[in-house]
C-alpha cells in the first residue's frame, strides 16, 4: 500500500523530471544546431545557417542571442525585413538590457544599418552609462561615428571610455585612428608606438596598429619605415590565415578550369537563353581592389538617375551560390552553367533585382542601378550568363599602384585579401583576376567600357561625361561634387575617408616610393603594364 500511495508523488516527480530533462535535451540539440550553423556562416552558406539557427530557434524561442544570429544571416542575405523583425523580439524580450541592446547594434552595423546601430548603442548607453561595461560601448559607437566621418562625437566618445579605462587597447586605438583622420599624426604616431609596445597588445589590434602605423608613414614619406610598418602587420595575422588560403586555393583552381573551357559557342547559347528576359536597367562596375572603383561610384552615386549598391554581396548570394549548392561538389562552373534550368536562371534574375531593392529600401524604379564590387571579376562569366543586359565598367589603374595599395590595405583575410600577405603574392592574384577580364573581353555581348583612373584624376569633368554617356545618362554637375554627398553617406570601402575630399593625385605614381621591393612582382605585372597602357619606361 505503501508503494501504491507513493506511486502519485513519485509520478508527480517524473513528470517534472520529465519536463527538465526534455527542456534541457531541446537545448542541447539547440546549441548542436548553432555550432553546425556558425561552421556554414563562416563558409558563407548563408542558406543553410538560416535553415539550421531556425531549428534552433523553434527549440529556444526566447534566446535572444539566437534573435541575434539569425538576424545576423538574413541581414548577410539582405532580407532586411526579416532581420528587423527578429531584432525587434529580442528587444522587446529585453528591452532594459544593456548586453542585449549592443548586440543587437553589432548586428545592424554588420549588415550595413549605422542609423539603427547608433540607436541602439544610445539605447544601451542610457541604461549602463554608469558602469565598466559602457566603455566597449562607447568604442563601437564611436567607431561608428568615425566611418560617418563625425569626428568631433567620435573623439567625445572615445575620450570618455579613457577616462573609465586608460588601458582599453581598442578604445586606444580608436583614438590614434581619430587623432590621424583629424591631421594630428604626431600624436597619432605617439599614441601608435605606446601601443604597440605594451606587454599585452592582442594580435588584432597589434596588426591594426601596424597597418595605422604604415598608412601615416606613407603619409609623411618614410617610406622604409613605412613598408617595415605593414609587413609587421601582415606577420601579426598570419596563423590566422590558414582558411582563406584554402578558400583562395579553391576559388583559383575553379576559375582557372572555367577559363579554359569558355568560348564562343557558350556565349551563342546564352544569348539565344536571354531572348525572353526582360531587361532590366543596370550596370557593373569590377575589377581588382584598389583600381578606382570607389572614386568612380562615387561619382556616378551623386546623379540623381542612378543608386548604387557599394559592395555588397547580392550577385554572390543569390545568383551565384545558391546555383552552385544545386550541384555535387567540384562540380566544373562551366558544367553547372550549362545544366541551369531556364526557370531557375529566371528565379535568380529576379531575386538579385528584389534583394538588391531591399538594401535601397525602396523600389528602383527607373533608375540605373549600379553593383560596384571588385570582387566580381571572377564571376564574370556567371554575369554575362544571368544579366546579358547589364553593362560593365572596368577601372583601369597603374598595376603597380594597385598591388602596393592591397598590399597596405588593414582588412580581415578572406579569399581575395589573403593574397595580399606580400607584393609578389598580390601580383599574382591581380595577374590571375584580370586575365579573366581579357578573356571575357574578347567573348562578352554584353556592352562594356574601359576606364582609368588616372584619367578621372587629372580630368573628372571629361571622363563623368564619359561614364555618363555610356551609361546612357544626362550630364548632372552635381557629380562633381560627389565629396560633398560622400560625407553624408556611410562609404563601405576602405577609402570611405579618401572619398570625402575632392579628387586629389597622391596616389598616382605611389609604387616608385617602394620601387625596390618590386623586381619580382613587377615581372608578374609587366604584361598587364602593356595590355592596359602603362608601360612608358620598361
Amino acid at each position: 500500500m505503501s508503494r501504491k500511495r507513493d506511486k502519485p508523488s513519485k509520478s508527480k516527480k517524473n513528470n517534472g523530471g520529465v519536463n527538465d530533462y526534455s527542456q534541457r535535451m531541446s537545448r542541447l540539440k539547440s546549441q548542436a544546431l548553432v555550432r553546425v550553423a556558425q561552421t556554414a556562416f563562416d563558409n558563407n552558406l548563408y542558406f543553410q545557417s538560416a535553415a539550421l539557427l531556425e531549428k534552433a530557434l523553434r527549440r529556444d524561442p526566447a534566446n535572444v542571442r539566437l534573435m541575434a544570429d539569425l538576424a545576423l544571416v538574413r541581414g548577410k542575405m539582405r532580407d532586411y525585413a526579416e532581420a528587423e523583425e527578429l531584432l525587434d523580439r529580442a528587444a522587446k524580450l529585453a528591452p532594459r538590457q544593456p548586453s542585449t541592446l549592443c548586440m543587437i547594434a553589432k548586428v545592424y552595423a554588420t549588415i550595413a544599418r549605422p542609423e539603427q546601430a547608433t540607436d541602439y548603442y544610445r539605447r544601451a548607453l542610457a541604461l549602463n552609462a554608469g558602469t565598466s561595461s559602457a566603455v566597449e560601448t562607447l568604442v563601437d559607437l564611436s567607431a561608428l561615428y568615425e566611418r560617418r566621418h563625425l569626428l568631433d562625437e567620435a573623439r567625445q566618445l572615445i575620450d570618455d571610455a579613457l577616462e573609465r579605462d586608460p588601458a582599453h587597447e581598442k578604445a586606444r586605438l580608436q583614438q590614434a585612428v581619430i587623432d590621424r583622420r583629424s591631421g594630428d599624426l604626431d600624436r597619432c604616431e605617439s599614441r601608435l608606438r605606446a601601443l604597440l609596445g605594451a606587454a599585452q597588445c592582442s594580435v588584432q589590434i597589434s596588426s591594426s596598429a601596424w597597418h595605422e602605423l604604415g598608412q601615416l608613414l606613407d603619409s609623411v614619406n618614410r617610406f622604409d619605415e613605412a613598408f617595415q610598418a605593414t609587413l609587421n602587420a601582415k606577420q601579426s595575422t598570419h596563423a590566422e590565415s590558414t582558411k582563406a588560403h584554402l578558400a583562395n586555393e579553391y576559388a583559383q583552381a575553379q576559375n582557372y578550369q572555367l577559363l579554359q573551357a569558355l568560348s564562343a559557342q557558350h556565349y551563342d547559347h546564352w544569348a539565344a537563353l536571354a531572348e525572353d528576359d526582360a531587361p532590366y536597367r543596370c550596370a557593373l562596375m569590377t575589377s581588382y581592389p584598389r583600381s578606382g572603383t570607389t572614386l568612380a561610384e562615387q561619382v556616378l552615386d551623386s546623379h540623381d538617375d542612378f543608386v548604387s549598391a557599394d559592395e555588397f554581396d547580392v550577385m554572390d548570394q543569390w545568383v551565384f551560390r545558391p546555383i552552385v549548392q544545386r550541384f555535387p561538389a567540384n562540380t566544373p562552373l562551366l558544367d553547372i552553367i550549362e545544366k541551369v534550368p531556364a526557370p531557375v536562371r529566371h528565379e535568380a534574375r529576379s531575386t538579385y533585382w528584389q534583394r538588391s531593392e531591399n538594401i535601397f529600401g525602396e523600389p528602383i524604379g527607373n533608375r540605373m542601378m549600379l553593383d560596384k564590387n571588385p570582387a566580381l571579376t571572377q564571376l564574370l562569366p556567371w554575369i554575362n550568363w544571368a544579366f546579358p543586359e547589364m553593362r560593365l565598367l572596368i577601372a583601369l589603374r597603374d598595376p603597380r599602384d594597385v598591388v602596393l595599395s592591397c598590399f597596405m590595405q588593414n582588412v580581415q583575410p578572406n579569399m581575395v585579401s589573403v593574397n595580399w600577405s606580400s607584393l609578389d603574392r598580390a601580383a599574382a592574384h591581380y595577374a590571375q583576376t584580370m586575365k579573366t577580364w581579357l578573356k571575357i573581353r574578347e567573348l562578352t555581348r554584353s556592352k562594356w567600357l574601359e576606364f582609368r583612373y588616372e584619367d578621372m584624376v587629372e580630368n573628372l569633368e571629361a571622363e563623368a561625361h564619359r561614364l555618363l554617356n555610356f551609361l546612357d545618362l544626362p550630364w548632372d554637375s552635381r557629380v562633381l561634387k560627389f565629396h560633398e554627398r560622400a560625407r553624408q553617406k556611410t562609404v563601405r570601402s576602405p577609402t570611405y575617408a579618401a572619398v570625402t575630399k575632392p579628387v586629389y593625385r597622391g596616389s598616382i605614381g605611389r609604387w616608385k616610393n617602394y620601387s625596390q621591393h618590386f623586381e619580382r612582382a613587377g615581372i608578374t605585372l609587366t604584361p598587364f603594364l602593356k595590355e592596359f597602357g602603362y608601360d612608358k619606361g620598361l
